[in-house]
């Protein structure tokens, strides 16, 4: 899932240096990101979303229902695993 994570970051990264097509934005990468998403995203609402009901500690689970109520990452926050492939810097 690390790894995933670490290709999506990638593919934002893509997207968001390169001029595209249309508005700047490149349609083939996003369809890629669109699919990379899709399979991800299924894997994590089968197996890691359960899991996290069960193993997070209240306190814990409080945190991620209000950062997730929020739909903004913190100031700053970026994917450590990432930055450390995309910008030489460690999610």
């Amino acid at each position: 899932m690390l790894r995933e994570h670490t290709q999506i970051w990638a593919m934002l990264d893509a997207l968001e240096g390169r001029p595209g097509t249309t508005a700047g934005i490149d349609p083939v990468l996003c369809r890629r990101l669109a699919s990379q998403l899709l399979h991800h995203n299924l894997k994590e609402e089968k197996i890691l979303y359960p899991r996290a009901d069960d193993a997070l500690p209240p306190t814990a689970a409080s945190r991620l229902r209000a950062f997730l109520g929020s739909a903004e990452l913190p100031e700053g926050w970026v994917c450590a695993r990432a930055r450390r492939v995309t910008r030489d810097a460690g999610c």
